[in-house]
């Protein structure tokens, strides 16, 4: 299968370099009206023309903004179609483009550093096979999920395609009041950034889980209790739970 992937851009420039590393580089093609884009990525097969590239590929994926998906009109009706465009729902880009075959993706940050999570979900008609390579193509940079409901897509967004956002905010919080406390700004970042990530490293080892390595660092009567404590009576658990929510209704919102 020959897979033509549409925008490279920051995430289409991640996924090209995950899929070359997976996929034979001879299979893999590449649409952006930019040729330095294409340059700089050293594609094998490069093209500023979308219509020049359809011919040569099965499936299309699409990794333009949602805004320059509105001014595109193209017949994708032979093509699986796989996109990671937000808020652009099955039905809007099958009427679209005329494909019948559609699967709506929502990769989040890190698929640029080959640590993604990607939910997704296909309309009726993608085969089993063509999930299966739908796995693989999502797998070269990172984990997937598939849904079975759309509007569990919403719900992936807001959880994952929004989680590092949640995780940057921490670290500066953390970062800012190391900076209030006295320490430099150089001390304040290392503290911020180590801390967190080397929480996650932990946490990735999956010998405990979240909760359990919680309970380990929280000794009965200590300092991490008396802050984890503090923000229990602040409700910051319901507090954190409204902003999920917010996130959901607003993807609701955009969806096209």
């Amino acid at each position: 299968m020959k897979i033509g992937l549409i925008g490279a851009g920051n995430m289409g420039g991640a996924i090209y370099r995950a899929l070359v590393q997976k996929f034979s580089p001879e299979d893999i093609f590449v649409c952006d009206h930019s040729q330095e884009k294409l340059d700089a990525l050293g594609v094998t097969h490069g093209f500023t023309k979308v219509t020049d590239m359809l011919p040569q590929v099965d499936v299309v994926l699409l990794g333009v903004k949602p805004q320059t998906f509105a001014e595109i009109h193209l017949d994708l009706s032979d093509k699986l179609v796989i996109s990671i465009m937000a808020g652009i729902s099955l039905g809007s880009i099958a009427a679209k483009t005329g494909a019948a075959r559609v699967v709506r993706s929502m990769p989040n940050l890190p698929a640029q550093v080959g640590q993604g999570l990607t939910g997704w979900v296909a309309n009726e008609n993608v085969t089993g096979q063509e999930k299966d390579l739908v796995q693989e193509i999502f797998t070269s940079f990172g984990k997937e999920i598939e849904v079975n409901e759309e509007a569990m897509v919403d719900v992936i967004t807001a959880l994952s395609g929004c989680g590092p956002a949640y995780f940057f905010y921490l670290t500066e919080l953390l970062q800012e009041k190391a900076l209030t406390l006295g320490l430099s700004s150089d001390q304040a970042r290392i503290i911020a950034e180590t801390t967190f990530v080397g929480a996650a490293h932990l946490l990735e080892k999956n010998t405990k889980t979240a909760k359990e390595w919680r309970e380990a660092v929280s000794s009965k009567g200590g300092v991490t209790v008396a802050a984890l404590s503090h923000l229990q009576k602040q409700k910051f658990d319901v507090i954190f739970d409204q902003a999920i929510d917010a996130a959901i209704r607003r993807s609701q919102e955009l969806k096209q």
